[in-house]
């Protein structure tokens, strides 16, 4: 099941904040990219922009979006924030490497 930390949760409503000057409402967006030779990329954006096929999360006050395309690679997904105060993305399988973003 897809997490998000209340730190980072936290801290993606504050990013939010310093962009309000957009007039429409702006989410997180969780995003995924094939890296090639260097695996999957995972990362995550704000976007103000909502498709059909998104899947919508609210958690701590936050709306995350996952492309419904995507959603079977962030079905054990957690994010967090490293001490960097950067997203941290775990994956919750074995063998798998954790990616900072």
């Amino acid at each position: 099941m897809f997490e998000i930390s209340e730190t980072a949760a936290n801290h993606a409503k504050s990013l939010i904040e310093k962009n309000s000057q957009v007039k429409e409402k702006l989410r997180l967006k969780m995003t995924i990219e094939n890296a090639g030779c260097a695996g999957t990329k995972y990362g995550a954006q704000l976007t103000n922009v909502l498709n059909k096929r998104d899947v919508v999360h609210k958690r701590y006050g936050l709306e995350i979006i996952i492309p419904e395309d995507y959603y079977q690679y962030f079905e054990d997904v957690s994010v967090g924030l490293d001490e960097n105060n950067k997203f941290k993305i775990e994956l919750d399988e074995k063998n798998k490497p954790e990616k900072t973003i």
